[in-house]
């Protein structure tokens, strides 16, 4: 499982489309991703847990993606990413030498508070009618900082975009919104351009530049952060205030 990474905390993705724009009218023009066709799953595990997702589908590229809950099944897709040097050039850590190192991260996922809600894995498959493998992750590993991978072999197919605009849809969209969650922050390596640009194309500001936040396989790194504040749903928006 080859990705480009988005610990976002020194990782590289492939993003696009306008949030806003997704959530006011449903569908966002500039990416051609439509929002109409949404589903329900009812799998996904903590072991065992059972909640709601949507997969929306580029009008050109007619991707199938789903965000699961992490199982521990799926090692050996992790594994691949995290021993991907490609994948791994601008996360916090070295890439994993061993399959112990990545079974350790892949449980303290599994078992985190966030797995299923706000953390999930990435399954794809190329039509409807092929097998399904995961590919990589995205969501909110703390619960407010975003981070995200996606294998090296999946990269510029639009595909982390397609994950992107389903996790926004998922955890703000006007059904079963969390609203506890205000605002989802990045952490960035500076040198990341390709993952800054992406971020903020979803709406993202920059916030802050901090120098020598961390020390990781490529020595010293500067962190570039950056904010996506919640925004105003179609419900909220109809709703009359008080007088």
């Amino acid at each position: 499982m080859a990705t480009t990474v988005v610990r976002v905390n020194h990782h590289t993705l492939t993003l696009g489309v306008v949030y806003n724009e997704l959530l006011q009218s449903g569908e966002s023009n500039i990416h051609t991703v439509q929002a109409s066709e949404a589903f329900m799953l009812v799998q996904g595990q903590n072991e065992q847990t059972q909640f709601t997702r949507r997969r929306y589908r580029p009008k050109m590229a007619q991707a199938n993606i789903n965000l699961l809950a992490a199982r521990m099944s799926d090692l050996d897709n992790f594994h691949e990413l995290f021993s991907n040097d490609d994948v791994m050039r601008y996360w916090s850590t070295a890439p994993h030498k061993h399959l112990s190192q990545t079974e350790e991260y892949l449980r303290n996922m599994v078992q985190g508070k966030w797995n299923g809600t706000r953390d999930f894995v990435i399954e794809y498959s190329h039509s409807s009618s092929a097998p399904k493998s995961v590919i990589g992750k995205l969501g909110l590993w703390d619960g407010h900082e975003i981070g995200f991978m996606l294998n090296r072999g999946f990269w510029g197919q639009g595909l982390m975009k397609e994950a992107m605009s389903t996790f926004l849809q998922q955890v703000w969209g006007d059904e079963g919104a969390q609203e506890d969650l205000q605002d989802i922050v990045a952490d960035t390596d500076p040198r990341n351009s390709a993952c800054i640009g992406l971020l903020k194309s979803f709406g993202f500001e920059e916030i802050g530049y901090r120098e020598k936040t961390g020390e990781t396989h490529l020595g010293w790194c500067d962190s570039v952060d950056l904010m996506l504040t919640r925004p105003v749903t179609r419900k909220e928006s109809h709703q009359c205030k008080p007088r």
